[in-house]
């Protein structure tokens, strides 16, 4: 067995079937942004569901605050390219790039990782963006 062959056998015997859902409900997250869809992101969310964006900033709980927080930046146009999603258990890390628009601005650029967290019906219950300085390209 190559060592390749060993490390996808180990990682599939681990499969639980939760990781198919923090897939899913991560790539449905990064879908809503391609038509601005507000409504279908929150529906991913469970009604507590808590985000960092990014970590060391105050938590947005609840459907209300998620609503606002997605409202105030909807006037940036968002353009997201997942380049690697990677899912244990209940939860999935993606790496993206944003490219973000606006109005009298160049476009900017940035690669971000984000965690998602899913119970079990698949609902997102938190979420953690990781980005900094060093993250505009």
């Amino acid at each position: 067995m190559t060592l390749r062959e060993m490390f996808v056998k180990t990682a599939l015997d681990r499969r639980t079937g939760a990781e198919d859902r923090a897939r899913k409900a991560a790539l449905a997250y990064v879908d809503t942004f391609s038509n601005g869809d507000i409504d279908a992101r929150l529906a991913l969310f469970a009604p507590e569901a808590s985000f960092e964006d990014p970590v060391g900033t105050p938590p947005i709980t609840g459907h209300a605050a998620l609503r606002a927080f997605w409202e105030q930046g909807a006037a940036l146009g968002v353009a997201i390219t997942v380049e690697h999603i990677a899912a244990n258990a209940g939860s999935a890390a993606m790496l993206f790039t944003a490219r973000l628009t606006a109005a009298g601005s160049a476009p900017v650029a940035m690669r971000v990782i984000e965690i998602v967290e899913v119970d079990e019906s698949g609902l997102i219950v938190r979420m953690h963006a990781y980005f900094d300085e060093t993250s505009i390209v």
